[in-house]
């Protein structure tokens, strides 16, 4: 599947069913940029159940989830996954 260019990365669907997100080099991803690439993933998976795989070039910043307190990583994953399969 083609790849579709967003503002701060890319995304596409690769043959082996595995949602690749890659965030440009040089870029800092805020809130509005994560829930561009979401609702994108969400479009190109159709709703579907799929693995994702996240990389980025050299510099790039990435919001670790590792350091932020768990309530806030389980209320975080249920909104991406209402984003993601409504």
């Amino acid at each position: 599947m083609e790849a579709i260019e967003l503002k701060t990365a890319t995304v596409h669907l690769r043959n082996d069913g595995i949602m690749h997100s890659h965030i440009k080099e040089e870029n800092e991803m805020q809130l509005e940029d994560a829930i561009e690439v979401v609702e994108t993933m969400r479009k190109i998976g159709n709703k579907q159940k799929f693995s994702v795989l996240i990389g980025c070039g050299e510099f790039a910043l990435i919001f670790m989830l590792i350091i932020i307190s768990l309530p806030f990583r389980l209320k975080f994953f249920r909104i991406m996954s209402l984003l993601l399969f409504g």
